[in-house]
């Protein structure tokens, strides 16, 4: 599969090692296992933490921020990220881009499971475990907003986003990386509404569907029932209710 790279964090001073980092083995499989102690201690010796899942970037710039400290990141993908697929970014573009390209002040989500706050950089989701195999599936869902309003829905699915994709599939086309807010929506609608809806979110048709609710705020409350699992930027989380917030202006991408 091809290999695809950014940088976020301290812009680098050797562009060449951050290209050999898309040939580095240490990136083969995911990492989010790993102590992100054990991640940050690369940038001591070798100047660079390279980090292969969007989790993994998520938990060190969460690191560094907190740290108060600065270095270079780089994200090496074999195609599974979803913070790349907004760039499309190819192997042999790196250097070029990382000479010529521009910097992105972006937006560092977080959110708050059973008192436990997570950083996220692509996106936080919630859904029954049976969201495509019945209709009795779905469940009362309140998302409060920013300004306190509620919304209540009975629903099979939520998503609050920070980029575009999730999984692969354009989920939200409306959310930015720099816009300060978090992309919150809500999927509910009988079977074959849902399987509708699946076809359209591959390409971010779906917004206009009846069956689909969303809204763009800073900040929000999301009550889902406990058995509900959450997976932030695609790993497993916890379950039950959450908060959801985005830290604007947390970190810089070099793209």
């Amino acid at each position: 599969m091809r290999w695809s790279l950014i940088v976020a964090g301290q812009p680098p001073s050797d562009l060449e090692a951050i290209a050999a980092a898309a040939d580095s083995d240490r990136t083969a499989a995911p990492r989010t296992a790993q102590a992100v102690d054990v991640l940050v201690s690369e940038a001591a010796t070798e100047g660079l933490v390279v980090v292969g899942t969007d989790a993994d970037l998520a938990a060190v710039v969460g690191f560094m921020l907190s740290a108060g400290g600065d270095f270079p990141i780089a994200l090496v993908s074999r195609g599974d990220s979803d913070l790349l697929a907004m760039f499309g970014l190819k192997r042999a573009d790196v250097v070029s881009r990382l000479q010529t390209g521009g910097r992105y002040r972006s937006d560092l989500g977080r959110v708050t499971i059973d008192g436990t706050e997570r950083p996220f950089v692509t996106h936080v989701t919630a859904a029954s475990r049976r969201a495509l195999g019945s209709l009795g599936s779905s469940a009362d869902v309140t998302i409060v907003t920013n300004r306190g309003s509620h919304h209540h829905h009975d629903a099979w699915r939520v998503v609050a986003c920070n980029a575009q994709h999730v999984a692969g599939r354009t989920i939200a086309p409306k959310a930015a990386l720099t816009d300060g807010r978090i992309d919150i929506q809500v999927f509910g609608g009988s079977f074959l509404a849902r399987t509708r809806i699946q076809r359209l979110s591959r390409r971010g048709l779906h917004l206009n569907h009846p069956a689909v609710w969303r809204r763009s705020t800073p900040l929000c409350s999301v009550v889902i029932p406990p058995q509900w699992k959450i997976r932030v930027d695609g790993i497993a989380a916890g379950s039950g209710a959450c908060e959801v917030a985005v830290q604007a202006d947390a970190f810089d991408l070099w793209i």
